[in-house]
């Protein structure tokens, strides 16, 4: 019951995935915008892969991937952020190469999530118009 607990308070969301991506000190890092990007461990020991570009005007972009498939991108600015609408997150899953959907599953599996229409729907919150 105890580990039970421990393991829904610790799972990742797609929310605190995009806290990390548009977090206000990320700006003051010296090396954000590295050519080798940065790894966060998601749940399960999956490795998400962080990039980031600047897009000037104090704006930049994070773009996000697992086993070198880009998954989704955020454009982070300073009024707000959201996962930009051509990202494969949002692609229909019938027209996704194998190592997309590996990849997709791998993201679901490091949010400990089960349900993929749920799943879907918490980054679908923030996606852009």
């Amino acid at each position: 019951m105890k580990k039970y607990a421990f393991e829904s308070e610790m799972s990742i969301s797609a929310e605190s995935i995009l806290l990390l991506c548009t977090h206000p000190n990320l700006r003051l890092k010296d090396d954000l915008f590295s050519s080798d990007g940065h790894y966060i461990l998601l749940d399960n020991q999956v490795r998400l892969h962080l990039f980031f570009r600047n897009t000037g005007s104090n704006e930049f972009i994070a773009l996000t991937s697992i086993d070198g498939v880009t998954l989704f991108s955020v454009h982070c600015a300073a009024n707000g952020y959201g996962i930009l609408s051509n990202s494969i997150l949002f692609r229909n899953a019938t027209s996704l190469k194998a190592n997309e959907k590996k990849a997709l599953y791998n993201l679901m599996r490091g949010c400990a999530k089960q349900n993929w229409e749920m799943f879907l729907y918490d980054f679908a919150k923030y996606k852009m118009p």
